[in-house]
């Protein structure tokens, strides 16, 4: 007769800590909310969902913490949309700079935000220097066994991107040729 009441106690327990494993961190949260308002176009109203998140999390986890790195990011990509272009490349050098000091040179975490600051430099038409972005990243990826057949497929993405913006349109064909099967495959 005891079992059955703890049966209850049990599943209410189990349905608590499913919740809170599918949970985000509050940060998160409001993080997001700063990247839905830029995808939608309102990048003054992003700007100010980041400064607050920023805020709040620099008055709680302290300056330097695990979210410096995704507020500078931000940061340049807004002013990139805001075609604050000085602004941008100061926040892109301010990123790599923040992201050695908390990860080191031959990390993932290091590997993808460089792949990232390549498409951004894509998306401003720096071709060049997203293609030494990209190749950077490659090769961290590539040295520390974090380069899988997704990853390499984004990198070749990228790259024929930034091959396409300078004018090589053959040599991107070919790169996006030998992906042909995984992109058919997605």
């Amino acid at each position: 007769m005891r079992v059955f009441y703890k049966l209850p106690i049990a599943y209410f327990i189990l349905f608590l800590s499913s919740v809170a494993l599918h949970a985000q961190s509050k940060y998160d949260k409001r993080y997001s909310k700063a990247e839905a308002l830029y995808e939608l176009g309102d990048y003054k109203g992003a700007e100010s969902a980041l400064e607050k998140f920023y805020s709040k999390v620099s008055k709680k986890l302290g300056k330097e913490n695990k979210y410096t790195t995704t507020y500078k990011l931000a940061k340049a990509k807004y002013a990139l949309a805001n075609g604050l272009l000085l602004d941008f490349e100061s926040g892109v050098t301010e990123v790599v700079n923040q992201s050695l000091l908390v990860n080191t040179w031959s990390s993932q975490a290091h590997g993808e935000l460089l792949f990232t600051i390549a498409d951004l430099h894509i998306q401003n038409g720096s071709h060049k220097v997203a293609l030494e972005f990209l190749d950077q990243s490659h090769k961290i990826l590539k040295s520390g066994n974090f380069l899988d057949e997704h990853w390499q497929s984004k990198l070749d993405l990228s790259n024929a991107e930034a091959l396409t913006g300078q004018g090589f349109f053959t040599q991107a064909i070919d790169l996006l040729y030998g992906r042909q099967k995984y992109f058919a495959g997605r």
